[in-house]
Order: C-alpha cells, then sequence, then structure tokens
C-alpha cells in the first residue's frame, strides 16, 4: 500500500511476525478491548472508572526479556501486579499490539501520537516515571481497529501482532 511517497506493508502473517520477535528491546501498543464498564483499583492511589469500549496502552521493553517477555506477560494472566496494566488486564481482553524493535526509548512520543486518535487519556495510568497525561488511551466504544493500525504501521513504521499471535507467546 503506497500513503503519500512512503510505503506501507503489512506482514504477511502473525506467525511470521512472531519468528522474528526474540529478547529485543523494544516499544509496543497493546490494543485492549473492554467489554463493559469497569471500576479499576490500580495500587492504592488510583481509581479509574473506564467505559466499554477500544483502548490502547503504550508501553516499552527496554531491560532484559525485550519485546518478546513483555508481551508473553501481558497476554498471560499475572496474579503479581507490578504495571499499572497488570490491574486493566483482567477484566479486558488483548485483541493485538503494534511493535517496534528499537533499543531507543519512544514510549512517550507514541503516547503523544496515539492521543491524537483518543477520545480521552486516562490521567496518570501508565504514566508515573515520566511527564506525560497517560500512557492509556480510550479509542471508543467501536471495536474498529484497524484505522488506527493502518496509521501506525506507516507514521511509526509498527509491525501488528494479532491477539492469535499474542495467545501463542503466552503458551510459549
Amino acid at each position: 500500500m503506497i500513503c503519500g511517497d512512503q510505503m506501507i506493508t503489512f506482514p504477511a502473517s502473525p506467525i511470521e511476525n512472531m519468528r522474528t520477535l526474540k529478547n529485543n528491546p523494544g516499544t509496543y501498543i497493546l490494543l485492549i478491548e473492554l467489554p463493559k464498564q469497569s471500576n479499576i483499583a490500580v495500587g492504592r492511589t488510583l481509581r479509574v472508572i473506564l467505559e466499554a469500549g477500544l483502548y490502547c496502552y503504550v508501553g516499552s521493553a527496554l531491560g532484559p526479556g525485550g519485546l518478546a517477555a513483555r508481551l508473553k506477560r501481558h497476554a498471560s494472566i499475572s496474579l503479581r501486579k507490578h504495571w499499572h496494566i497488570d490491574y486493566l488486564m483482567p477484566p479486558a481482553q488483548l485483541v493485538g499490539a503494534l511493535i517496534i524493535e528499537d533499543a531507543q526509548r519512544h514510549e512517550c512520543d507514541w503516547a503523544a501520537w496515539v492521543d491524537q486518535w483518543a477520545d480521552s487519556c486516562i490521567r496518570g495510568f501508565g504514566a508515573s516515571d515520566c511527564k506525560c497525561r497517560g500512557h492509556l488511551f480510550y479509542l471508543g466504544a467501536s471495536l474498529d481497529k484497524d484505522p488506527l493500525i493502518q496509521q501506525a504501521q506507516g507514521a511509526l513504521h509498527t509491525r501488528y501482532l494479532s491477539r492469535e499471535a499474542l495467545a501463542r507467546l503466552a503458551l510459549e
């Protein structure tokens, strides 16, 4: 697909994507579906009421294990809560992820980019170690993620991993 003078390539299959995803560092956007309104307590200090719909969470995985380990954790049900997103995942469903393998931190720039698409930003969520308003964004009640995926692949040079690809990763 050509967008302006830039070629946007879509991966052949999620399995092909997973073959090259190793312990490389990177940045990711989780696409999350919340099936019903939820009141989420995040640790002791943050409580949010989230509407049903499509959300994006922007994060980075620059430490040991890289993207593969971080996405595996997010795709699995973890009893241990470490990051803000861990508190959202029990009632929510992971529907995909946009990733880039790169040692440079893109998290805050990507959060600003997603904020342009979002209906709202969940203030403070996922942004306790930076100056961003938040890293969790509500895209709306519609669950159509395709426009965001296509734009992110072009603007952010991401690859898309489907729900099925992430589920396979969680089983490894």
